[in-house]
């Protein structure tokens, strides 16, 4: 899967990007541990200079704010994240193979977000600071077109609803994805071992049941139980 930069291109960015992974992380590591603690908002640029022991000159070498080094913090983990999961996009032989494997891909989203605490931190971070959100306009879109390849695939396997516009259908199940997202993130811990499975495959049948068409419910709702996501 092709990763395209998702900062702008600077002059800061450039000599960033010329470093070796380990000076990278020199910055990037204190960074992340800040960021995924307080979000990007409260987050002390103060402490990250603190703990990377560099100045401000320094670090206005390599980022242009506090912003910039918060992009470059998610184009990392997402990046960790995206080699962990190696998701897929469908290739279905029916509808109902087209959700299984799209349940089967936020299966792994939800069990690497459960074992990766700082993933999920950052994660929720995301969700919780609008002030994050804003800075991550690039990030934000890269993940819609992602989703939109989606919904196109399943459409063309006739899992995904005709009647309503593409756009809609996209937004709603991306506003949907992020309540789903941030509920497991801030509930990571209550949820028993032997309870994550059932219950990510419910909340992916709610997000599934806005896209698919109507007189799809029932097979749907078969496909995604507990016995039938292992049949074959």
């Amino acid at each position: 899967m092709q990763i395209t930069e998702l900062s702008k291109s600077s002059k800061q960015r450039q000599r960033f990007l010329a470093l070796s992974a380990e000076q990278q992380s020199i910055w990037l590591d204190p960074a992340e541990k800040e960021f995924s603690k307080h979000g990007f908002k409260a987050a002390s640029m103060n402490q990250i200079l603190l703990e990377a022991g560099a100045s401000k000159g320094q670090s206005y070498y390599y980022f242009q704010d506090k912003a910039d080094l918060y992009r470059a913090v998610i184009e990392r983990a997402f990046k960790r994240f995206l080699a962990l999961a190696d998701l897929k996009y469908p290739k279905p032989c029916s509808p109902e193979d087209f959700w299984r494997q799209s349940a089967a891909n936020m299966a792994i989203v939800s069990t690497i977000m459960h074992q990766d605490a700082r993933l999920a931190d950052l994660a929720r971070s995301i969700h919780q600071d609008l002030a994050a959100q804003q800075v991550l306009a690039e990030f934000m879109q890269m993940l819609t077109q992602r989703l939109t390849v989606l919904i196109v695939i399943g459409r063309e396997a006739g899992a995904v609803r005709q009647d309503i516009p593409l756009d809609l259908l996209v937004s709603t199940a991306f506003s949907a994805m992020r309540e789903v997202d941030n509920w497991f993130a801030n509930h990571m811990e209550a949820v028993l071992p032997d309870e994550h499975e059932t219950l990510n495959l419910r909340a992916a049948q709610i997000i599934f049941m806005m896209l698919a068409p109507a007189d799809m419910s029932t097979r749907l709702t078969h496909t995604l139980s507990t016995k039938s996501g292992d049949q074959k």
